[in-house]
Formats: C-alpha cells, structure tokens, sequence
C-alpha cells in the first residue's frame, strides 16, 4: 500500500443502508457543505464485465424489474444532486436511462480514462464531481450525502470512501474539477491506477462502517453472495 501522509479522515457513521427507496428519481433536502448545485455525478459503465460473461452489470436486477444501475441513479437524484451522466464506450444498454452517455476521450485507459472524459465534460458546469460504478445495489442516498458533507470548497481536492482497515473504494469519491490537469497527466504518463492517483493527491478519506454499501457485483457470485445477504 502506498504512503497515505497527510490524508485527512471523516467518520461520521451511516447506518440504516437497507431502507425503503423513494420513488424512482425523487429529491429530498440535503444539508451539503458544497451547494447541491455545485456537484454533478458520474455513473462509471464502461467496464468489459469480463467476469460476467461481458454481459453489462449495470442491467443485472437486483429485485423483479429493478436493475442495478437504476438503483445507483435514484440513489444520487435522493441525494440532491441534479445532473448525471453514464460514462459508458458503448451507450446501447443504457439508453432507455434517459441521460447523457458519454465515451472515453481516450478509450483503453481504464476507469482513470472515464474520470477524465467526466472532469473534461463538467469543466465550467460544476464544481465537483461525484464518481460511482454502476454495481452497487446496496449504495443509498445517506452515504452519498456523507461524502458530499467531506467535500471542502476552500480546498480543492477529492473524498473518497473507505471501509474496515482503511479499504479504499476508489471509484467510490468525489473529485473536484480541477482534477482534470492532474488526471491528463496520470493518463499521459500511463499510471492508470485509480487508488494510486488517489492517494497521490492527498485525498479526504471517508470512513463508512456499513462495508455493504460498497459490495459490487462482478460475477455470478457475487450476486448470490449479494442476494443470500439480502434474504438474511
């Protein structure tokens, strides 16, 4: 693991991540420390899903009806934040969604390569920009409002979610848009590493005890482990 130095750390507890959702796509009030209308979202899709068949994993249901994706797009509309778009290479899967899909500026690169296209697109309309994968089907609303509670406007940098001994979920953070510089550079450079560009930027670690509202689905397995969880 790298030298984490001079990383700063939040822990404010969110517990009750298994509550009822709110109808598809509906606000409620938000208390962040950056204005709601500062920060936009970015649902990271452009994965392979190589250990799913390539089958896209933001479509896996999680219930009758109810995908994953579709559960991560709620969960960011609840939490106040108005504007998102689906970084994805190939938009076919989503885009009944109803948003903006997005292609890599530089395909190939990883999710570094979707951070940038993200930061690149927000740059003027926003002031930060949160990232999510699109296999989360335990993430609510609360802990993204958590993370927008880190983010610091008088310190431009990012927040990103940690659970247990310090796990870092990189692509769990929330960036502020002038990251973009530092993220071309990492992407000319080659050094593609999310969790490495992360903590070489002195990052806000976020700290959440409820580990399961960051489990993702990436295989089979996983979802029988995620559903097996759910019935306990």
């Amino acid at each position: 693991m790298l030298p984490t130095g001079g990383v700063r750390h939040h822990d404010r507890e969110v517990r009750g991540s298994h509550f009822q959702n709110s109808h598809p796509f509906a606000g409620c009030q938000t208390h962040f420390t950056m204005k709601t209308n500062e920060i936009c979202a970015a649902v990271l899709a452009g994965g392979g899903a190589t250990r799913y068949g390539g089958r896209p994993k933001g479509l896996i249901e999680i219930s009758p009806g109810r995908t994953i994706i579709r559960n991560v797009l709620e969960q960011i509309r609840a939490a106040g934040i108005q504007e998102t778009v689906i970084i994805a290479n190939d938009p076919g899967p989503y885009k009944d969604l109803g948003l903006q899909i997005l292609a890599d500026l530089r395909p190939g690169n990883g999710p570094l390569g979707g951070i940038e296209t993200a930061l690149d697109h927000y740059s003027g309309r926003c002031t930060a920009t949160l990232f999510l994968p699109c296999d989360l089907p335990g993430i609510r609303s609360a802990h993204i409002e958590k993370l927008a509670d880190s983010v610091d406007p008088q310190n431009p940098g990012i927040v990103v979610a940690v659970t247990g001994d310090s796990f870092m979920h990189a692509l769990c953070s929330i960036m502020h848009n002038d990251m973009i510089g530092e993220a071309k550079r990492a992407l000319d450079m080659k050094h593609l590493a999310v969790n490495r560009f992360i903590r070489s930027h002195n990052a806000n670690e976020v700290f959440f005890e409820d580990e399961e509202a960051f489990f993702n689905i990436n295989s089979p397995e996983d979802l029988a482990r995620w559903e097996k969880r759910m019935s306990g």
